[in-house]
């Protein structure tokens, strides 16, 4: 399980030099850690869009939370290959969420 306080502490530190970026940032990796995954993977993330879309979220706040996942994911090494295209295309993301 991911310690979600390592991970928020870690973010926080990384973007310091982005001050108008962190809070929007971090609030963003809270609530998709919130949401309770287990490990980074992509199909976590579209599945968390895919909610947050489905919940009202603006198109500008779905590529904030875009934007703040892919750093994180940056900041652990973790595997992304996601694109913004395809993200936001709804189509393309329903054809990648596993069934």
């Amino acid at each position: 399980m991911l310690d979600k306080v390592e991970i928020l502490t870690r973010l926080e530190d990384a973007l310091k030099r982005k001050k108008s970026a962190r809070g929007a940032y971090l609030w963003a990796v809270a609530d998709f850690l919130g949401t309770s995954p287990k490990e980074l993977n992509e199909e976590a993330v579209l599945s968390y869009l895919d909610k947050r879309e489905k919940a009202g979220d603006k198109p500008q706040t779905l590529k904030m939370r875009f934007y703040a996942l892919k750093y994180l994911f940056k900041l652990y090494n973790a595997p992304w290959t996601l694109t913004e295209g395809e993200v936001f295309s709804t189509r393309e993301r329903r054809q990648r969420l596993p069934p």
